[in-house]
């Protein structure tokens, strides 16, 4: 028997024709009906007694695949957990309890095992254990700048979805702690001026985005270089013997005359803040004349993609085909494709729509087809089962499934299947902004109105531009420039 046979047949126990009895069946009647292998040697006698063929588990005698020591894997399992979590008598601790809990109860306990043998979230969880001291954010936040970072990542995720740990929006909760890190080799006269910008200007702006549901990792992203462009500043300052009371127009300018655009906006929002408290004059850093996206792919580049995603033969996965779409067809943001829920999609007689932001867009059949096979798919994960019914179901969920997928490893997965998110997105908007106006492009497909204006005017002032800037027919991605501001 080959391994695939013989791993359906003893993972799917049926009753025995003979006794009846729910077993692995390992022979069959004179009928060609399927036998246990205790009823199977009575009928052909003990013609083979090295192996044991009744199938049952000795610690909980259920049928089925064993794993060890002639047990089941739940059961060896069980021992495990307790094993990493309890105490010297293997008793488990009430904090860790559901969390127990719900690795016994996985969908797949061997890939339970498997993860505690072999994962560094298990061993750092067994560490913080054994010191007897409860496991909270706060101590999974100290550990954010080691080595391990992905480990606690992970671990944090586990921990929240099993209701460990409360839930609590990421991207906010990490960024005081990020800023205590990037400040705790600062002069301390450096401390003492962006300490100050970044709770009362950073902080403050991220903590009013995240109340209106609004605050992602690429908000965080900015916020982190709001604060990092302003240590850049003061150092280039020090480095020429000035402080910030002796920043002048000159100074600033001759620091930015060769600032990316991210670089601009940050250093902005620094020196407005340090002339609103007089600590500068009034200064100004130009906007640069050419902030127009550059990164495009060729029409007939673009549309090949396309009709890949939307082919439901196409060997890619279905994650990256239906994110893919949307991408190609709608400019979605990864930021917002890779929280989108289920319940973002509802169905009438013409199809199925999905509300990618306030309004709900009709899908081409192909790729409502694929979203429902989406749904379907079983998570690429050991099954964990929360310990209460999740709220939400993500359309794309990452591990634990209880978690959205982040949006760099959804973005790296597009890549790795050729599709250049940023110059995909720009191609699709550019198209969709000389269709639609700003207003509603705003609307359906979440951005701001002053970025979707910007599409527009480019869409519709530019045409020459854009057709001079696209690629020759031989080429994928014509990379002039990092798009700056119009990704809105």
């Amino acid at each position: 028997m080959c391994s695939t046979c013989y791993s359906a047949t003893v993972n799917n126990p049926c009753p025995c024709s003979i006794c009846g009895q729910h077993r692995v069946l390992v022979g069959r009647d004179d009928g060609g009906a399927g036998t246990c292998g205790p009823c199977a040697i009575r009928v052909a006698g003990p013609i083979e007694t090295r192996a044991n063929l009744d199938y049952l588990c000795a610690s909980c005698g259920e049928a089925g695949d064993l794993y060890a020591a002639h047990r089941c894997a739940r059961c060896v399992l069980t021992d495990r957990v307790s094993d990493l979590l309890g105490d010297e008598n293997a008793v488990i601790g009430p904090q860790l309890l559901p969390f127990a809990d719900a690795l016994v109860d996985a969908a797949a306990p061997r890939n339970v095992l498997a993860w505690l043998r072999r994962s560094d979230s298990a061993r750092l969880l067994a560490e913080l254990t054994s010191t007897g001291t409860p496991v909270t954010h706060d101590v999974l936040d100290q550990l954010l700048q080691s080595p391990r970072m992905a480990a606690v990542d992970y671990l944090r995720k586990l921990l929240i979805a099993t209701n460990v740990l409360p839930d609590r929006l990421e991207p906010l909760a990490r960024l005081e702690p990020w800023l205590d890190a990037q400040l705790a080799d600062q002069p301390a006269e450096h401390q003492r001026l962006v300490r100050p910008f970044a709770q009362w200007v950073v902080l403050r702006k991220a903590r009013r985005a995240a109340n209106r549901g609004r605050y992602t990792g690429s908000s965080a992203n900015a916020d982190r270089e709001d604060i990092r462009q302003a240590l850049v500043l003061l150092s280039w300052l020090t480095e020429r013997h000035l402080t910030i009371d002796d920043l002048t127009q000159a100074h600033l300018d001759e620091f930015m005359a060769l600032a990316r655009s991210k670089r601009r906006r940050a250093v902005r929002a620094f020196t407005a803040w340090t002339a609103a408290r007089r600590i500068t004059p009034e200064l100004t850093i130009a906007r640069r004349r050419d902030d127009t996206p550059s990164r495009f792919i060729a029409e007939e580049h673009h549309l090949d993609l396309l009709r890949r995603c939307l082919t439901t033969g196409d060997p890619a996965p279905l994650d990256v085909k239906v994110a893919g779409s949307l991408i190609l067809l709608y400019g979605a943001r990864l930021s917002k494709i890779h929280s989108l829920t289920i319940d973002r999609l509802s169905r009438d007689d013409r199809g199925t729509y999905l509300a990618i932001d306030s309004v709900a867009v009709l899908l081409p059949p192909n790729l409502a087809q694929l979203v429902n096979q989406l749904i379907a798919e079983p998570p690429r994960t050991f099954g964990l089962r929360p310990t209460t019914p999740a709220l939400t179901t993500y359309l794309f969920p990452g591990r634990p499934p209880t978690r959205p997928i982040g949006p760099a490893h959804l973005g790296a997965r597009l890549r790795r299947h050729g599709i250049p998110v940023g110059a995909a997105r720009n191609t699709a908007l550019i198209a969709l902004a000389a269709e639609l106006p700003a207003a509603v492009i705003a609307d359906l497909f979440g951005l701001t109105y002053k970025t979707a204006s910007a599409w527009s005017n480019y869409a519709q002032a530019d045409w020459t531009a854009y057709l001079n800037s696209r690629p020759r027919p031989d080429a994928t991605v014509q990379r002039i420039q990092p798009e700056d501001n119009a990704n809105g």
